[in-house]
């Protein structure tokens, strides 16, 4: 994988140095130094201080990958992320997929690697996480988002997973500007990204400026939440052409635990609506038979509704992309 200096675009070439466990990536247009370390390049000059020791397991589940295994998941309203993501690389990421960059890529993600690639890099802010994704990945980065070290169309595919919803939005554009460089004409570009929404739940939280910083800003670093079709009209401003888009959640659906995460406070306590969602949450804790039945129940409901509602009814996006070639005809 080549590498470029995020400073002077020219090529890095990599030196090994006196440890074992370490090797330089130097820029002979600028004379940058940048150090790889436990399989970790560093293009950054401190570690992050919210994301250093957060999401370093991010990867999803391990899900059962015969179809009568994926049947019996399929409806659980907890599994609806994971199969989520996963349904786009299967139906969108082909087989032997060339390379993959798996941006925000946290503690890494093994349902990539089903897709056979040549090779998976990862970027992240997290130091701790690249160690884990190192295990898995090709090549692992410490790196903005906005710079990214790779020559231009690098990459068959760019994938993310619970990443976008944490790019502020004066930074939104110089993101996906480098994510489109990088990706080759006609290559894929699959999102799973948080959004915020014109349900009644988010309206709800949102009438509580305080309590919506706190609880669904702060507590994860959702800083850039936009509804479904803002994100879709982001991504078609930059020239992206939109092949498949659903929302992941609607109505006052959440995954087991969330709704005691998110309401349990005094703006959750004073709600009819919150505390019955606390309520269910909490008398499903430790009831793992019931917790399967309501979650299948659940989900069920969720998949039949999301498809009668808008798309900015829901919470969350799962989008698929092409990057346009003008060398080639669509019909």
């Amino acid at each position: 994988m080549e590498l470029i200096c995020p400073r002077c675009r020219t090529f890095l070439q990599r030196q090994p140095t006196h440890s074992p466990r370490e090797t330089e990536w130097v820029c002979a247009g600028c004379g940058a130094v940048f150090k790889e370390r436990d399989r970790v390049v560093r293009f950054v000059d401190t570690d992050d201080p919210f994301y250093e020791g957060r999401f370093a397991g991010t990867e999803p589940a391990v899900i059962p990958e015969t179809p009568a295994g994926r049947l019996a998941l399929r409806p659980r309203l907890a599994w609806g992320l994971d199969l989520q993501y996963q349904g786009l690389l299967t139906r969108f990421l082909p087989n032997g997929c060339g390379r993959v960059l798996d941006v925000g890529c946290g503690g890494g993600h093994r349902a990539l690697l089903t897709r056979h690639p040549l090779e998976v890099v990862g970027v992240d802010l997290s130091r701790g996480s690249l160690r884990t994704a190192s295990a898995l990945y090709t090549l692992t980065l410490q790196a903005p988002a906005d710079r990214l070290p790779f020559p231009d169309n690098a990459f068959d595919a760019v994938v993310s997973s619970n990443f976008l919803g944490h790019v502020p939005f004066n930074n939104k554009d110089a993101v996906l500007s480098e994510l489109v460089r990088v990706l080759r004409p006609g290559g894929r570009m699959l999102h799973q990204l948080e959004t915020s929404s014109e349900g009644a739940l988010f309206q709800l939280i949102q009438s509580d400026p305080d309590y919506f910083q706190q609880f669904w800003i702060a507590l994860d670093g959702h800083i850039g939440l936009e509804r479904p079709t803002e994100a879709l009209a982001r991504f078609q401003r930059h020239g992206l052409e939109i092949l498949w888009a659903r929302t992941q959640f609607t109505g006052y659906f959440l995954p087991q635990g969330e709704a005691t995460k998110r309401f349990d406070n005094a703006f959750g306590r004073q709600h009819r609506r919150t505390r019955v969602l606390l309520a269910l949450d909490r008398w499903l804790a430790p009831h793992r038979r019931g917790r399967i039945v309501a979650d299948t129940a659940l989900g069920l409901a969720n998949t039949l509704l999301r498809k009668m509602r808008p798309l900015d009814c829901g919470i969350g996006l799962c989008v698929a992309l092409r990057k346009p070639d003008p060398g080639t005809h669509n019909s």
